[in-house]
């Protein structure tokens, strides 16, 4: 069976004090990723990006397969370039 890839966009606004910030972010991160390993039936790759479009954090689930691992490539770009946000 052929597989299909797909991507998707979230945005997460959050606040908190202002010395709770950086633990608040990698805690929100953390919580993500631990729900998406819980999805059967489907590979997944997130990034986690800054305000500027930098990586903070990248996911990989389960091996893809190299289209997946081709197109995830391809959608996040190298860590040290800004992934460029879609507009819509």
């Amino acid at each position: 069976m052929a597989q299909k890839q797909g991507v998707r966009e979230i945005r997460v606004v959050f606040e908190t004090e202002a010395g709770n910030f950086t633990r608040t972010d990698l805690h929100w991160m953390d919580r993500v990723c631990q729900a998406v390993a819980q999805v059967k039936n489907a590979n997944f790759a997130l990034v986690f990006l800054d305000e500027n479009g930098h990586q903070l954090r990248k996911f990989e689930g389960e091996e893809g397969s190299d289209a997946m691992k081709r197109l995830a490539e391809y959608e996040f770009g190298p860590d040290e370039e800004p992934v460029k946000a879609a507009t819509g």
